[in-house]
Order: C-alpha cells, then sequence, then structure tokens
C-alpha cells in the first residue's frame, strides 16, 4: 500500500489524531514512568513515530465516541443540535420554513432534514463548516483528554508531591486539579461555540443563497 496516497483531512487531525496521540502519551507516561516516557519518547524513530500516528487515529476514535456519548447522556440527546433547533422556532426559522416550502414543493417536518437539505442546497458556500465543526469535536474530545489526565498527572507528580514539604504539596496538587478544571470548562464552551457555528450559519446561507435566485428568477421573468 502506497501510504503517500492517504489523504489526511483538517478534521482528521484536530479531531482524531491529535486527541488520540493524547490519550496514547498519557497511557504510555502512566504505565512507564516519566524517564522511561522521556527516553522512549526521543528514540523514535520515523516508521514508530508512523505507526503511533496510525495508533493515535484508531484511540482518537474511541474518544470522539465516549466523549458523545457521555455528553448526551448528561446532557440531552439534542445537546450538539440546540442551535439548530433555537433557529428553527425562531422568527427566522418561520420565514425558513416558508422558503424550502418555495423551493421544495413542501414543507419538513422537523429541523433535522431541512438542515440536510439547507447543507446539500448551499453546496460549498460555508467552506469553514469543516473546519468549525472539527474545532468542535477536537474540543469535546479533550473534555475527555480533562477527564482523565489525572492518571497520568499523579504518575508525574507522585515522585515529586513525596519529596515535598506536605504545605507545598497540597498546593502544588490543588492548583493542577484547579488548571484540569479549568481547562475542561474552556474546551466545553468551545466546542458550544464551534458547534453553533457549524449549524445555524447553514440557514443563514441557504435563506441568502434562495433571495439571490429568487431575484435572478424574477429578472428573467421580466425580460
Amino acid at each position: 500500500m502506497d501510504l503517500s496516497k492517504l489523504k489526511i483531512e483538517a478534521y482528521d487531525v484536530l479531531a482524531l489524531i491529535i486527541p488520540g496521540l493524547l490519550i496514547s502519551c498519557g497511557l504510555w507516561l502512566t504505565v512507564s514512568g516519566a524517564e522511561l516516557f522521556g527516553r522512549q519518547v526521543s528514540a523514535l524513530n520515523a516508521t514508530t513515530f508512523a505507526l503511533l500516528l496510525f495508533v493515535a487515529f484508531a484511540v482518537g476514535h474511541l474518544v470522539q465516541e465516549v466523549g458523545d456519548a457521555a455528553i448526551k447522556i448528561l446532557a440531552g440527546r439534542r445537546f450538539f443540535k440546540a442551535g439548530r433547533d433555537r433557529f428553527w422556532n425562531s422568527e427566522l426559522g418561520a420565514l425558513l420554513r416558508r422558503r424550502i416550502e418555495a423551493d421544495f414543493g413542501e414543507q419538513f417536518p422537523s429541523v433535522d432534514p431541512a438542515f440536510d437539505f439547507c447543507l446539500t442546497r448551499i453546496s460549498g458556500s460555508f467552506a469553514k463548516r469543516d473546519l468549525f465543526l472539527a474545532n468542535s469535536d477536537l474540543c469535546r474530545s479533550l473534555l475527555v483528554v480533562s477527564a482523565l489526565s489525572p492518571i497520568p498527572l499523579i504518575r508525574l507528580l507522585s515522585a515529586h508531591l513525596v519529596t515535598m514539604p506536605k504545605y507545598q504539596a497540597i498546593g502544588l496538587s490543588l492548583i493542577t486539579a484547579l488548571g484540569v478544571v479549568m481547562a475542561a470548562w474552556l474546551f466545553f464552551v468551545r466546542m458550544v461555540r464551534f458547534r453553533e457555528l457549524s449549524e445555524t450559519p447553514v440557514f443563514h446561507a441557504y435563506l441568502a443563497i434562495s433571495r439571490q435566485e429568487g431575484k435572478a428568477t424574477a429578472a428573467a421573468d421580466r425580460s
């Protein structure tokens, strides 16, 4: 197999390889310890690094599924589609339904098929959607990484904590825990923001395109 012909998209790197690599390295660090982990990473060559990336790609898929399932269990199955639901129930949503009915010939029963229709109709007019979606899914996976990060962090810090004075060890532990919580919160906020940026502009783009097409059709009829 010619690996040079493999096509790697931005989504693969951001949403799959990077989280998978972080989880894989965290597990590696936990098992090996900091000193051995550092030596083994330094000894990586092109072949073993490529193998690590393949493993990270596979692990990234698992991380994505874990994050998706966990958030849907905790926040509801429509959590990632909340942006399109709000738009569908707004005044612009009513306008969207009228435009779709005029364009398609009938109304869609719910927002999901309407979203797919609009996404198909705008074609490549919203080129950044894939990048927004990749960033959202990256942040979702980094939430999982944050949740699992105490395991390698404890392994990394344990040798230092036992040699520190008690108050320093407690302070370092609290600072580390606070850092993990803050990182998880920021990942969550960005996940929600980029998910909405990948959803509602699809409707906006469709409304703009359908209006332009309507004007063009009217001008052609007059001529």
